[in-house]
Order: structure tokens, then sequence, then C-alpha cells
């Protein structure tokens, strides 16, 4: 064992601080053998070993342990971005008046700052992403592949490991409270394709913002972007309310494209989609609008990919909102036949939390159990199947033959394309949760759900009154 090595090794053992908890056991062992000299030799030893072993690993600039492969593991990132037609990222984070804050502190307490910064950020971090402590000072937090990654969702990644980090205080003579600048670049933003290109992008954004003053945080942009052709085209959403049959109140809103996209845009402008649903939810609570979820149906490309449930979690953190709040509604033959990509995926968004909405139809009652171990499922009714149900008794017993299943595996049910009144009253009679459709609403811009959720809310307050008066 060359001499580096030795040192580095009694160093990881010096700065674990269970090793002086075995100081006793080794002072009796010393007492028993060699008598009380033994004794003496022994209870000051270890700890100036230990003392010593820091100090020349300081002289030595032996820092702690690295990962091993980060350039390869960020190499990986980047291919798989590609493959999926996404983005990764990287956040460099210096702190800010390092030197000054190393030179104050001094190696040892220096050293164990830096260690509960790392901590501090592993515990901030998403999953999927990648932590690596660089040699020369800072941190490099590489962001998992996503196709809906973009400089707002970075900046918002960034400005949250800047939160937590900012929290850390050190005691000294006086505390001490970290802070660290951000410096981001996407792996489509950096000047030349690869992980070095990518990771001194980010690092030349760190040092700009740190030089503009504490806390900053730059993006790298340069010219070598996607083309234009290559962008998903966005459309905006359309809302469709939900009621729910019990109190009238809205249960959510479904998210459409409208008549004016093709049905061929809806797997490509889905990311957007779920984008602009989510928006929604933040701007339903600024307007102190109470809306449960907002449900979205779930292209079949989209749930034969592996990373879509880390995609999701992502979203819903970028939107600070919480996974039930989300309602996803696969495609019946995805349900019905589905493949082991898809039933993997499946399980993956029911155990984040989102909401499965599934419409009963052929296959569809075979799936429930299994989805309804791995979360929240629903069962939905179409009810442009019955269009006669309030005056047909063969369609009344069909739909309350599916309203059963729901209620025997104790699911919540819906129904969609609910065209008239009397079918809307038929179906809260028959027990069914929620409903959507004509009847209750067209699909409407995010500007006009506002007013639309105020007045319903209005006729709500206003039965009530009617109904306390007739008391």
């Amino acid at each position: 064992m060359t001499r580096d090595r030795a040192v580095r090794w009694i160093v990881a053992v010096a700065r674990q601080p269970e090793v002086l908890a075995f100081l006793p056991a080794l002072s009796l062992a010393a007492y028993w053998l060699g008598g009380e000299h033994a004794l003496l030799v022994t209870a000051l030893a270890v700890p100036l070993l230990c003392a010593i072993a820091a100090v020349i690993a300081a002289a030595s600039g032996v820092a702690p342990p690295q990962s091993d492969g980060f350039d390869a593991r960020l190499r990986a990132m980047i291919t798989r971005a590609e493959e999926i037609g996404g983005r990764t990222g990287c956040v460099v984070l210096l702190v800010d008046d390092g030197d000054a804050l190393a030179h104050r502190l001094g190696q040892r307490r220096w050293a164990d700052a830096m260690g509960q910064v790392q901590g501090t950020l592993r515990r901030a971090m998403r999953d999927g992403d990648l932590l690596h402590r660089c040699d020369t000072g800072g941190f490099v937090v590489v962001l998992s592949p996503s196709r809906s990654l973009d400089i707002e969702a970075a900046l918002q990644i960034a400005l949250r490991l800047q939160e937590a980090v900012s929290r850390i205080t050190l005691p000294f003579d006086a505390p001490i409270r970290l802070g660290v600048s951000a410096g981001i670049c996407l792996s489509d933003g950096a000047p030349e394709s690869g992980a070095a290109a990518l990771l001194d992008a980010a690092r030349q954004a760190a040092r700009g913002a740190r030089r503009a003053g504490p806390q900053g945080v730059r993006a790298y942009t340069a010219a070598r972007s996607r083309p234009p052709a290559a962008q998903p085209r966005s459309s905006a959403a359309l809302f469709q309310p939900r009621l729910c049959t019990d109190t009238g109140a809205v249960a959510g809103f479904a998210l459409s494209l409208g008549d004016q996209a093709g049905s061929a845009l809806a797997g490509e402008a889905w990311p957007d989609l779920l984008a602009q649903g989510l928006r929604a939810l933040s701007g339903w609570e600024r307007a102190d609008v109470q809306v449960r979820c907002v449900i979205l149906a779930c292209p079949a490309e989209a749930l034969r990919d592996p990373s879509l449930a880390a995609m999701l979690e992502w979203e819903l953190d970028r939107f600070d909102q919480r996974a039930h709040r989300l309602a996803l509604a696969p495609p019946r033959d995805a349900i019905a036949n589905p493949d082991p990509e898809t039933t993997q995926t499946l399980g993956a968004i029911a155990r984040l939390g989102c909401v499965l909405d599934v419409t009963d139809g052929h296959g569809a009652h075979e799936c429930l159990p299994r989805l309804r171990k791995h979360g929240k499922v629903r069962l939905g009714l179409d009810a442009t199947r019955f269009r006669h149900l309030d005056s047909d008794p063969h369609q009344q017993r069909a739909a309350a033959a599916a309203l059963a299943r729901a209620e025997k595996l104790d699911l919540t049910s819906f129904a969609e394309g609910v065209a008239t009144a009397g079918a809307h009253a038929t179906l809260a009679q028959l027990g069914c949760g929620e409903v959507q459709g004509p009847a209750i609403a067209h699909a409407m811009p995010f500007d006009e759900t506002l007013g639309w959720a105020r007045a319903n809310d209005r006729r709500l307050q206003h039965a009530a009154r009617l109904g306390d008066t007739l008391r």
C-alpha cells in the first residue's frame, strides 16, 4: 500500500465519529495486557493519531472520497436524453465567498461544512438526478433526462437547491449562514455537444452568477439549440368541468386540445397539455377557486415510455402540486390488452399517487383489481352509449351494473359524455359519483373556467338558502 493510499485509509477511518467509541475498550485491553503504562499510552495515542492523520490529509490535499465514473454517468444521461427526444442539464453550485470561508473556518471545519451541504443537496434533489462533488470545490447536479425539461423547470430546481442550502447554519464565533450561486446549462444549450462542454458551460454560468452577487442564478444559453421544426407545436387547452353529484361542486376539469388540433397532435403535444393542466391548478389556487384535480387522456405511446412516472413526478414538483391532483385516463386498448411496458408504467403512475381514470368496457374489469393494489383508480361510464338513460329501463340496468361493479371494488365512479339533464339526474340516482358532458358545460378556455366555477358556487349557495327557507 502506498503512502497516499495509507493516509487516505487512515483519514477515512479517523473521520468516522464512532472510532472514538472503541477507545474505552482499547484502553481496557491495553490495561489488561500492559498495565497502567499501556493504558496511559493508548488513551493518549489514539486521539492524537486521529488528529495527526487529519492534519497530514489536509496538508496532502486529501479530499473526501468522490463517486467514481461521474463523466461516464453524465455521458449516459446525455445519451438517454437524446434517445427519448428530451434534454438533461447541469446545475453547478458554488459556495459564495468560499475561499474566505474556508480560510476562516479552517480545513477540518470547512470539510465538515461541505459534507453538510452535500447531504442537504441529496435530500433536496429529485429521484433520478445525479450529485457530484467537484475536487475544485462546488457541486454539480445533473438533471434526470426528460422531454419536458426547459430553462424554467431547471431554474425552479436551482432555486429550490439554493433555498435548501441557505437554511444551513454553521456554528462559529458568530453563526454563519451559507449561500450558493447557481449556473444552469441544458444539454442542447451548450456551445458544443458532449459531457465536457455541458459541464464547462454550467461552470461558466455559475462563476458569472457568483460575480453578480450572493445567491445569484445564471443560465448559459448558446445558439446551438433545436431547430424550430423539432419543437413540439403548442395549442391552448380547453377545460371541461366535472361535477360531484352529491354536492354539485366542481370535482375537476378534463383537458382537451379542442377541434382546432388534429388527433395526431395529441401525442406530440401531450407534455405541453400536461404543463397547462398543472399550471391551471396553480391559477385556480391563486384565484381561490376550489378544483380538486385535472384529468388528461394519456396517449398509448406515452404509457410505453418507462420514464413517464419520473417525468410526471418532476412536473408535479415543478408546479408544486400533489400527485393526487392529477388524473390520467389511459386508452381502452392499453387497459384491455396491455403490453409489459404499459403494465409497468401504469403501476408506477399509480404508486406515484396519480389517479387512474379507467372507462368501463371490454377488458377493463379484469385489470381493475390489479391497478387498485397500486393506487387510486376510478371507474368511468361512457354515457354516450346510453342516449335514452332517463327513459330506457334496459339502459338503466346496464348503467346500474357498471356502477355496482365500481361499488363492489370500492372505486369512485364517474360518467363522461352526459348529454341531457335527465341523464344527469338518473346517474345521480343510480349512485354515480361524478358527471361530465354537454349537460353540465362544454369545454372552455382557462380564462372562462374562473367565472364558470364561481357561478356554479353561487348556484349552490342559492339552492342551499332556498332549501333553508323551505324548511
